[in-house]
């Protein structure tokens, strides 16, 4: 019978879950760092496991500290993939507006452009109102006005990070219920790790995987 999986990044945050809490390290993958690493590895694990659902749980950088705190956690209702189309910052255009799609309208399957509803893995329209949003980015801030300069362009994130939205095309391809976890490890742009807080983030990222009842015994 199948089972649930349990994506992380990294082995350094899987390793980090099996030692301090009770989560069952049979049912983790590692798929690896950025966004076509993760997409490839969940194709990978969903093709060969066939589970019945899978939830991502790392650590993110939080856009607005006041509402996204360092070292709590919080899961997420969209994803977004930063910064494909054509241009820069606020004179960037987006897939819908250049025509195109990430993945065509193809056999009843719906297009696929920059934004997915977490859950089943439903296409989103451009824009959302919803608080809940992760942007997935192929480099991390490298200081606060990039990560300022991101927000304006993506004003609904909530916070970035490098594998959601490669695990959320994987499983809205393959049909896969997906949950998505993340620690706010630090405020996005802050490059000192020396104020970064990862154990804070990642027990707070175990405390709501557990309280969700999964992968625990």
């Amino acid at each position: 019978m199948s089972h649930p999986l349990l994506l992380v990044p990294t082995t350094f945050e899987r390793d980090h879950w099996v030692r301090a809490h009770p989560i069952d390290a049979d049912h983790i993958r590692v798929i690896g760092f950025g966004p076509v690493a993760a997409a490839a590895r969940t194709a990978r694990c969903l093709a060969l496991e066939s589970p019945p659902r899978v939830t991502l749980v790392g650590i993110a950088g939080s856009y607005d500290p006041d509402r996204w705190a360092v070292g709590a956690a919080t899961t997420f209702d969209q994803v977004v993939l930063g910064e494909i189309g054509a241009g820069r910052g606020a004179e960037r255009i987006g897939l819908s507006e250049l025509g195109f799609a990430q993945v065509a309208e193809e056999s009843g399957a719906p297009k696929i452009e920059e934004r997915l509803d977490v859950g089943a893995g439903v296409p989103s329209p451009t824009t959302s109102s919803r608080g809940s949003v992760l942007l997935t980015v192929l480099s991390a801030s490298g200081d606060r006005d990039h990560a300022a300069d991101r927000r304006r362009c993506y004003p609904d994130a909530a916070a970035e990070d490098m594998e959601a939205f490669g695990v959320a095309l994987a499983c809205a391809d393959a049909g896969v219920p997906l949950t998505i976890i993340r620690g706010m490890s630090n405020v996005a742009g802050e490059r000192d790790k020396a104020l970064w807080k990862i154990d804070d983030a990642l027990a707070a990222a175990a405390a709501v995987l557990i309280s969700r009842k999964g992968l625990t015994p």
